[in-house]
């Protein structure tokens, strides 16, 4: 806990004044321990910290840049301050616009440091009072960088896309951003930061290399646009991401990654960048086109199932699934589009959809014959628990494939009861509960029936699992299950 420090001391002023940062900071440059503990007013660390907070100072052994940092306000509380807590004809940092700085850059043959403080902001103070008040963090600066602070905030960082409360963005002389700082850290780590940054030890630095070594491996520049999105730096991110999606179309290696950990990526980027949602969008219209307008020349059926792949997971990632479904009505009637694509659009959550709105019998249809479909699902697991013993993947894999079995076995049943084909529909019970009888499966029957309002369906399946299942954690689940659908359970 801070406690006051008494005003004999010197170090009563009030929180936040600016004469107050001003003296301490010029008073105490280059002298005492910045980051040491703070046991005293005399070192710089603590005329910081109660030039900061009004006359304050922390417990012994307790850092004083902690002290800083923990009087960070809550994320987003801040406003971009202009002015340093320093007195400016001691500050470190030149007053020039972000553009006169790369002037001066390119006349020395320099980088450029722009810092982007907010008012208000702890671990900001703790740089400007600690950080950049150190003489070899000072000497640095004055030899390696052209070091200015942020003068036009919306212009700045918008270019950078700058939304923290700290940041401090090394660029080249042309305005490239090279890369950024985040956090706040003490002279000695800092000087080693920054070094390799402007060495290229970096992350984004070494990704850049592989890329311009390796200008055509995706797997390089996958690498590169996850370092430029862990450093926020989305505008820059999303064309890496884009060309690792589109260069790597058809490949098979890259199927599963590309449609999953890319376009998630992607997805990210779409709540800071409008450009990236008009990406998807162009893209899922492509796809789109390619079903629904084959042309003289119509596209081969893997082209097609391709096309099909990538308009469900766009629409999924876009929130259009409306979209998915309605092309799947504009093509099931057509003969010229293979079944596999047709296949592949009616996925899960098309088929939710059409189950939504009571269309029993068009899923049915797109099925084809739901009781093939469902014993060639359950002969797959059969054969995946058949393979001896099982390591820690394997039993994954197969619980895996036993919770998609189930999650379509609810979901036919619920079509052929909702169409009235109750016939096979007990089919569905008889071949399910036969091999995989287990308190899962009896879930799945029971919610279909529900869904459906065949509240007598749903006590018998309860009946009978509760009769049939051993006593243990497989019969308690579904008891526990049930209770939340009848009374009587609970």
């Amino acid at each position: 806990m801070l406690t006051q420090v008494p005003a004999a001391q010197g170090l009563a002023h009030a929180p936040g004044s600016a004469q107050a940062a001003r003296a301490r900071a010029g008073a105490s440059a280059g002298r005492g321990c910045a980051d040491g503990a703070c046991t005293s007013g005399r070192s710089s660390g603590a005329a910081a910290l109660a030039a900061y907070t009004g006359g304050m100072s922390c417990p012994p052994g307790i850092p004083i840049s902690l002290a800083l940092l923990a009087l960070a306000p809550a994320p987003g509380a801040a406003l971009p301050c202009p002015l340093p807590a320093v007195d400016p004809r001691e500050d470190v940092f030149r007053a020039l616009s972000f553009d006169q700085a790369c002037e001066a850059a390119r006349r020395e043959a320099k980088p450029v440091l722009i810092a982007f403080f907010a008012a208000g902001c702890g671990p900001c103070e703790a740089y400007d009072l600690i950080t950049f008040a150190d003489e070899k963090v000072r000497s640095w600066i004055e030899e390696r960088v052209v070091a200015v602070r942020c003068l036009d905030y919306a212009a700045d960082a918008a270019r950078f896309e700058v939304s923290g409360q700290l940041t401090l963005v090394f660029a080249t002389a042309e305005g490239e951003e090279i890369d950024r700082i985040e956090h706040y850290l003490d002279p000695e780590p800092f000087i080693r930061a920054a070094d390799e940054v402007l060495e290229g030890r970096s992350a984004v630095s070494k990704a850049s290399r592989a890329v311009a070594q390796a200008p055509v491996d995706p797997r390089a520049r996958l690498d590169l646009a996850k370092a430029l999105l862990l450093r926020k730096r989305h505008r820059a991110a999303l064309p890496a991401f884009l060309w690792v999606l589109d260069e790597t179309r058809g490949d098979p290696a890259w199927q599963e990654e590309r449609l999953g950990f890319v376009l998630r990526r992607i997805g990210l980027l779409r709540r800071n960048l409008a450009d990236a949602t008009l990406a998807l969008e162009e893209r899922r219209d492509r796809a789109a086109a390619c079903l629904l307008e084959p042309g003289a020349d119509p596209a081969p059926a893997a082209e097609l199932e391709l096309c099909a792949r990538e308009l469900v997971a766009f629409n999924q990632e876009l929130g259009e699934l409306e979209h998915t479904l309605e092309t799947w009505d504009a093509l099931r009637s057509r003969s010229d589009v293979p079944r596999a694509a047709l296949t592949t659009l009616l996925d899960r959550t098309t088929q939710l959809l059409l189950l939504g709105r009571k269309r029993y019998a068009d899923l049915l249809d797109g099925i084809g014959d739901p009781l093939a479909v469902l014993q060639e699902g359950l002969a797959q697991l059969q054969l995946l628990k058949a393979e001896g013993e099982l390591d820690s993947s394997k039993r994954a894999l197969v619980h895996r494939q036993r919770l998609t079995l189930l999650d379509e076995v609810g979901r036919v049943y619920h079509a052929l009861l909702g169409a009235g084909r109750e016939q096979d529909a007990a089919v569905v019970v008889e071949m399910f509960l036969g091999l995989e009888r287990v308190a899962a499966t009896y879930e799945a029957l029971i919610s279909a029936a529900i869904a459906v309002e065949r509240e007598d369906l749903a006590r018998a399946l309860t009946a009978s699992g509760l009769e049939s299942l051993p006593e243990g954690p497989e019969r308690e689940q579904l008891r526990r299950f049930t209770r939340s659908l009848f009374k009587e359970g609970r």
